[in-house]
């Protein structure tokens, strides 16, 4: 657009007002100018993702389900990597990448992937994929209503999809793919299957990965922020992948003024009680239960659990937590018995190293050991997972119930007595299923590798396995070795063990 000086002075000199619009005008065409060239310079830095993935069956802990073809959407960034969704790639057996507007796919493989945080790393075997392509960088958060482009490769086409829409909220949520809480951005951009994995960008750089989508809402979904990406990038600069720590601890907000009193604290301080701490590895005890933490790294916490994370916005206090890295420390300002203590807390601890259930679980293969034809396996989200999408209300209620407990230590483990492969040996146990089991021959356990350490060390001539219910099931040793290969062929199960190394 060219406008000619000479005019262009005059009309200002006549009018201020129509100067005002004249200038706005032209900051609204430059802008837009501006986002198309960063469109065009972004698009070829989006690669689709071709993924063939076998979840195994955790109810047959030795069989595989069905392959399942999908695809999803990536970012080329720095040093020819691929960013893309965790959950594009979970369980993957075979990964292809295509560029834009180009038919050839090529050979990929996961370099790093964090469940947690819903990201993945991908290298592409032929260098030659990353030629005449530049790389886009990471950017900083936008504000809350500035405008943000989705690009991906959503289903039902071939070519790339361009969506834009505002940054509408900023907060923690569960990320669906982990169930941990982390900060997320909420977009109004179209996002459909297929979108996921793909860069939302600002300025020519990516400020979020898209991640989900909200069921049931018309053009709303989530994306993984910069600050958490940062955070998985940086862990894995060593080569290594560490994951994201966890203070570990149960805290309470103090938004009501009685248990304020109660607790000695003035109506005009805040912060949070901590109602429970979780054994540590290291032993070390820098937090107690009944402390109140009013600051983590000299940010103050508000009596909603909350801290300011920049200027006008406010999210979680494990947000200081959560962009750490495995090795780190935070300080914790605390009010102990009335009076003020700061503590240097270590950070070297994940959410399972705290949990009796371990969260879902990808990309490896279900333990199992079968003992009389007992097929035993630890109880783990992905075996509830197999009581269908309402597995919270359909698995047994003994399961539901260790859901949500604490570990006594890092590597504790309940152990379920899954199913029986029907033969002689068994006989009157041929229903006995979904049993979490107390001891073997009146000796506890720790976890699975310990419950299976006892049953191959042991001596006796029978096994003794008692459940939560105090009913006891015993198995005849000899007549169990026996019978254990035709078992194992009669029911198609290739091994009798699959246990990882210690």
């Amino acid at each position: 657009m060219i406008l000619n000086n000479q005019w262009l002075v005059k009309m200002l000199m006549v009018n201020k007002k129509t100067a005002l619009f004249v200038l706005t005008i032209l900051g609204v065409l430059l802008s837009n100018a501006s986002q198309a060239v960063d469109f065009e310079d972004a698009k070829a830095a989006v690669v689709k993702v071709y993924v063939t993935s076998v979840e195994p069956d955790y109810y047959e802990p030795w069989s595989l389900m069905n392959p399942r073809n999908s695809t999803g959407s990536g970012v080329i960034i720095d040093s020819n990597r691929v960013l893309t969704n965790a959950h594009v790639v979970a369980d993957e057996r075979y990964i292809q990448v295509s560029k834009h507007g180009e038919a050839k796919k090529y050979r990929a493989n996961v370099m790093f992937v964090s469940h947690a945080a819903d990201l993945a790393l991908l290298e592409v075997e032929d260098q030659s994929f990353f030629d005449n392509v530049d790389p886009l960088a990471l950017g900083q958060l936008p504000k809350a209503q500035e405008q943000v482009i989705v690009l991906g490769y959503p289903v039902g086409g071939k070519s790339l999809s361009v969506t834009q829409g505002v940054l509408s909220r900023i907060e923690h949520i569960s990320y669906v793919h982990s169930g941990r809480t982390f900060l997320a951005g909420q977009i109004d951009a179209a996002i459909n299957s297929g979108n996921s994995g793909g860069p939302v960008i600002k300025d020519n750089k990516i400020v979020g990965i898209v991640m989900q989508e909200i069921p049931g809402a018309d053009n709303l979904g989530y994306m993984v922020p910069p600050v958490m990406i940062e955070q998985f990038l940086t862990d894995v600069d060593d080569g290594q992948f560490d994951g994201i720590p966890e203070l570990g601890i149960v805290s309470q907000a103090l938004e009501n003024p009685g248990m304020k009193t109660y607790l000695g604290l003035a109506a005009d301080k805040d912060g949070i009680l901590v109602k429970r701490v979780f054994p540590r590895l290291d032993k070390l005890v820098e937090v107690l239960p009944g402390d109140i933490i009013t600051a983590v790294d000299g940010y103050p916490i508000a009596e909603d659990q909350t801290i300011e994370f920049r200027e006008g916005e406010r999210t979680r206090w494990s947000y200081l937590v959560d962009t750490q890295q495995m090795g780190g420390a935070v300080e914790l300002s605390l009010l102990r018995d009335g009076q003020p203590v700061q503590v240097k807390v270590p950070l070297f601890e994940s959410a399972n190293d705290h949990r009796l259930v371990p969260l879902q679980q990808y990309d490896v293969l279900p333990q199992y050991h079968i003992v009389g034809g007992i097929v035993f396996t630890p109880l783990t989200v992905n075996l509830m997972q197999r009581w269908g999408s309402d597995w919270r209300q359909g698995a047994p209620v003994s399961f539901l119930h260790s859901l949500n407990k604490i570990a006594k230590f890092s590597g504790e483990e309940r152990v379920v007595a899954l199913r029986v492969l029907s033969g002689d040996v068994n006989t009157g146990y041929h229903d006995y299923s979904r049993r979490l089991v107390q001891s073997v021959n009146g000796e506890r356990f720790d976890n699975f590798a310990e419950f299976v350490t006892l049953l191959n060390n042991n001596q006796q001539p029978y096994l003794s396995f008692v459940d939560e219910n105090e009913f006891e099931l015993v198995i005849d040793v000899q007549q169990s070795e026996q019978e254990l290969p035709m078992l194992l062929q009669r029911f198609n199960v290739p091994a009798p063990s699959f246990v990882y190394p210690e």
